[in-house]
């Protein structure tokens, strides 16, 4: 597996962005330090580990400081970015945009056409990372959770 080294004109130091061996036992302790709360049920995740899957880990000095997880979803030739944050002292400094752009690379080498993700109103920062990113909006919807939006992009 390819290490990446990424260097932020905005922060000293160097950040290391690899993919980990998925286990439910990492995706939960991942999204309980970015998130503080736990939303994935264990029936979700052990659906999502019969499927290819993907889990990307950003580093800074051997401590995770970001993730990014998707899966095979609807279509074979569908990845969906199911999950993924960042620590708030490190965002906006690239690091997501950085995860999304390796994923979308595996992905792509992986023989997926389409990748895409789901988000809310009030995740503002993922909006404007899905359009920075070059994915559009395919569906709005109201759920319980505020207006959900769903972004896709083409891999070509």
């Amino acid at each position: 597996m390819l290490t990446k080294l990424f260097k932020s004109d905005r922060m000293p130091g160097k950040i290391v962005i690899q993919p980990e061996p998925v286990s439910p036992a990492l995706v939960l302790r991942l999204e309980a330090l970015i998130f503080h709360s736990q939303r994935i049920t264990p029936g979700k995740l052990q659906q999502v580990m019969l499927v290819p899957r993907l889990l990307l880990v950003a580093y800074a000095q051997d401590q995770p400081l970001g993730f990014k997880f998707g899966y095979q979803r609807q279509r074979p030739d569908h990845f969906h970015s199911w999950l993924g944050g960042v620590l708030q002292e490190y965002r906006r400094r690239g690091i997501g945009l950085e995860l999304l752009n390796e994923q979308e690379s595996w992905a792509r080498k992986h023989g997926f056409r389409t990748i895409g993700f789901t988000t809310f109103d009030h995740y503002p920062a993922m909006r404007a990372l899905g359009k920075r990113a070059g994915y559009r909006v395919i569906q709005v919807s109201t759920d319980k959770g505020g207006i959900k939006y769903r972004y896709e992009k083409t891999l070509v």
